[in-house]
């Protein structure tokens, strides 16, 4: 037995448990899941690449254009939201708590986006600020809440709000030249009123700090994880192309179906990949005591 100044010694065997009540499991995941999950790229990048097309070149009209964006966005969002589920499914401890956070983030986006195609292919005209942004403003705060729970492996002793602050810093000079080169100048020309204009505003706005967030947490994971919470945050960061490009467009002549709006796409669609990726369900990787003794 070891000592209480001992580091106790790191063990690789699968089914082991780690510190956090989570289920180490090591081995190399089978090749059928993994040919699997390069063919949800593979069809990923056909379906952005269709979309795109039909969206330029107007296919059918530009109302039939406007109702495929909205209902190819939507179907995204709810792909990005049940891929999440099924991998909260397969987890435990304190790593579940943080995707059971994002999942609930996502499903709210979803939501939101399903809400807009009602409008759109009922009403023909989404009204804004409207029963969309009900569902998409709360769904932030789960998002950063996740992010902030898979901060840290329950053994670390760095604080969660050490992970905050450096995303926050990020977003912070994100956010400070977007203002200057983008966001400042739609503003002052928005014929739109006051609510509209800030509330439109924003969605970047949250976007750039939830998914910075997501990146410093990202990067400091430890372990095989780390990828597939690249993608999440990299998926929320093309959120903020596209709300930028509703802004653009709302604030000109008003929105209508544009290939920019694709990027709301490619933010579920790495949402969705990165919670499928094979080694998402991975858990944080067992350090040494005595690292968490130096810091």
């Amino acid at each position: 037995m070891n000592s209480p100044s001992e580091a106790p010694e790191p063990t690789d065997h699968a089914g082991a448990q780690s510190d956090g009540g989570e289920r180490r499991d090591t081995a190399t995941p089978p090749s059928d899941w993994s040919r699997r999950y390069r063919l949800a790229w593979v069809a990923a990048g056909l379906l952005l690449a269709v979309s795109f097309a039909w969206i330029r070149y107007s296919v059918g009209g530009p109302r039939t254009s406007q109702v495929f964006q909205d209902v190819v966005v939507a179907a995204g969002a709810v792909a990005a939201a049940l891929a999440v589920t099924y991998l909260v499914r397969q987890l435990t401890g304190q790593t579940r708590r943080g995707w059971q956070f994002l999942a609930v983030g996502f499903w709210l986006e979803a939501l939101g986006e399903v809400t807009w195609l009602a409008y759109s292919v009922l009403a023909a005209d989404v009204p804004f600020p409207g029963l969309a942004d009900v569902f998409y403003l709360p769904g932030y705060v789960f998002l950063a809440a996740g992010f902030v729970v898979l901060a840290v492996d329950p053994r670390d002793t760095r604080p969660r709000v050490r992970f905050t602050l450096d995303g926050l810093v990020i977003a912070t000079a994100l956010l400070t030249l977007g203002w200057h080169f983008s966001l400042e100048p739609l503003i002052a020309a928005s014929p739109l009123t006051a609510l509209a204009t800030w509330l439109s505003v924003a969605y970047p706005v949250l976007d750039i700090v939830v998914a910075s967030i997501g990146l410093v947490v990202a990067m400091n994971a430890r372990g095989r994880r780390r990828l597939s919470l690249l993608l999440v945050a990299g998926g929320v960061f093309a959120w903020a192309v596209g709300d930028v490009a509703f802004i653009a467009l709302e604030f000109g002549d008003g929105y209508a179906a544009d290939e920019l709006g694709l990027f709301w796409l490619l933010g579920d669609l790495a949402v969705m990949l990165g919670a499928l990726h094979p080694d998402a369900s991975a858990p944080p990787k067992v350090c040494d005591a005595r690292h968490f003794k130096f810091h």
